[in-house]
């Protein structure tokens, strides 16, 4: 039983929807793009900071490659990320947790929302 890793390890710490329709200059505040974001006691400050972060970072990345990104990796958390259209959706993990898990999980999400909801466009319209 000791060498059990702790369940609050292994568990994924943010999950958000950004829509980058919503911020498109400079002067847009970055919380307008931020249509869910987990867990919602998160200082706004914070969610924006990773929003606008990952988001502007995971684009960058996938212009200059001509390739999506698929996974972001910062110093204490791994970030399985998935860009439809102007949505980003994100999934952060600890470290501990395999990447595929986290890649699987987060599309797992995406197809359990959008089975309910329907395309995440007209869900926030």
């Amino acid at each position: 039983m000791a060498g059990l890793t702790p369940p609050d390890t292994r568990r994924c710490n943010y999950f958000f929807l950004y829509d980058g329709s919503k911020v498109r200059g400079e002067g847009d505040p970055t919380r307008n793009g931020i249509c869910y974001f987990y867990p919602e006691e998160t200082p706004l400050d914070k969610q924006d900071l990773l929003c606008g972060q990952l988001a502007g970072v995971g684009r960058c990345v996938s212009e200059l490659s001509s390739s999506s990104v698929q996974t972001l990796r910062l110093r204490r958390c791994k970030f399985a990320i998935r860009m439809k259209e102007d949505f980003f959706w994100a999934l952060g993990c600890s470290m501990e947790v395999p990447t595929e898990s986290v890649c699987e999980l987060l599309d797992h999400l995406i197809n359990l929302f959008c089975f309910y909801n329907g395309s995440v466009r007209q869900s926030y319209q």
